[in-house]
């Protein structure tokens, strides 16, 4: 999310320290694994996801269970419960283990090209563009005038079989917690109104959508998802599978599988995302990668009124990488600084799977390093299409649910 005229981006708060030992899990899910790492630490460890082990400034091809700390340590400055194990066991099978500085990714030079032409000029995205397409710039004008975000795709409502937009809930409502008495909150958003752009002045010429529901995030336990539905005008829908920029999306695309998300270090397919501020990538020289999947993290600050930091699980984490990096293999010896920027929240990911476009996320945060952001968080379609009751435009049917109230808690 971005405030315009004053940068506003969601961060993982910073710690310093290594912690507790993790050694045996029995759980195969290494997304609970991961969560389970998280939380046996204390506040120190930032986050812990599977990943590609880093070696000096190489991102290498070996996977780990990685733990993300603001300043690593020498042994002999810890205690010995502090001392994290160069290995866990997952239900008998080892796995190594990375302890490794959220800044640590240097800033490279050799990044040039179309992949900053944003920071020059406004990209597409920001435009008046009708009929919707997912990456263009739309935000909650009756709660978040003067704000930016994006409009990330175009799906079926389980609901109604409607054709819905989605972004994230902190691109739709300032307060995403649940009331003591949801009940208070029925039919408050209906009259909300998104306009497309962001940047609109005219909320009664460029409203394509009023907001539909939101899903309300969880302040002292696991969330999945930072998602929010939007009710279309039908007057814009029609190109309905568009990315603005991104030329190779042709045809609706599918949401991964649970097997595929699963298989996304494995497969290591190419990325692709187009938001608001930075514009359509991964089709040009600079390409965008998985880093890691299965991360628990923590991201603040979501609310204005009593900002907190929320915990989320099983997310999937990018990186930028020059095209001929990705053509040597793993490990990189360069990394790109803005796989995204704020503004480009809610914007969708999608994956080159075996040939196949599809949508593996919903774009919702970023690690910024001194002002740079260095990767990007998506939560994982499965959790988003489970939190907001949505199915693809690709899927010919999907469940009929009871129609609901104006937000889901």
């Amino acid at each position: 999310m971005y405030k315009m005229g004053r940068f506003w981006w969601w961060r993982f708060t910073s710690f310093v320290v290594m912690n507790k030992k993790i050694l045996n899990f029995t759980e195969s899910n290494l997304s609970v694994v991961s969560e389970k790492s998280y939380d046996a630490t204390d506040d120190n460890i930032i986050s812990v996801g599977y990943g590609f082990k880093r070696i000096g400034d190489l991102v290498t091809n070996e996977k780990s269970l990685i733990f993300g700390v603001k300043q690593k340590k020498k042994l002999d400055e810890l205690n010995e419960d502090e001392i994290i194990p160069a290995y866990v066991s997952v239900d008998g099978q080892v796995i190594q283990t990375d302890v490794v500085e959220m800044a640590e990714v240097t800033t490279m030079v050799n990044c040039g090209g179309d992949f900053y032409a944003w920071q020059s000029s406004p990209p597409p995205n920001q435009g008046l563009i009708r009929p919707i397409e997912g990456g263009s710039s739309a935000i909650n004008y009756t709660e978040m005038a003067g704000y930016a975000c994006t409009l990330g795709f175009l799906a079926k409502d389980n609901y109604d079989g409607a054709v819905v937009g989605i972004s994230n809930v902190h691109c739709a409502a300032t307060e995403p917690f649940a009331p003591v008495n949801p009940t208070l909150y029925n039919g408050v958003y209906v009259t909300n109104q998104i306009v497309q752009p962001s940047e609109t002045a005219q909320p009664e010429l460029d409203g394509v959508a009023f907001l539909k529901r939101i899903s309300f995030l969880k302040p002292s336990s696991s969330n999945q998802a930072d998602v929010a539905v939007y009710s279309l005008n039908k007057d814009f829908v029609q190109s309905t599978y568009k990315q603005v920029g991104l030329s190779s999306i042709n045809n609706d695309l599918p949401f991964a599988t649970c097997s595929e998300l699963a298989d996304l270090l494995k497969t290591d397919p190419y990325l692709y995302s187009s938001g608001r501020t930075t514009g359509p990538k991964g089709e040009g020289d600079i390409k965008l990668k998985i880093n890691r999947i299965n991360t628990t993290i923590q991201v603040g600050y979501y609310g204005d009124q009593n900002p907190k930091i929320i915990k989320f699980t099983d997310v999937i984490g990018f990186i930028a990488v020059p095209s001929s990096e990705v053509a040597k293999g793993r490990p990189y010896s360069i990394q790109c600084d803005w796989p995204i920027k704020g503004g480009d929240s809610g914007s969708c990911l999608i994956a080159d799977i075996n040939g196949e476009k599809k949508i593996i996320g919903l774009v919702f945060a970023g690690s910024i390093q001194n002002g740079i952001c260095k990767e990007g968080f998506a939560c994982n379609i499965q959790s988003v299409a489970l939190a907001a009751n949505i199915r693809s435009l690709a899927s010919e049917s999907g469940p009929v649910s009871p129609s609901p109230s104006t937000v889901f808690v």
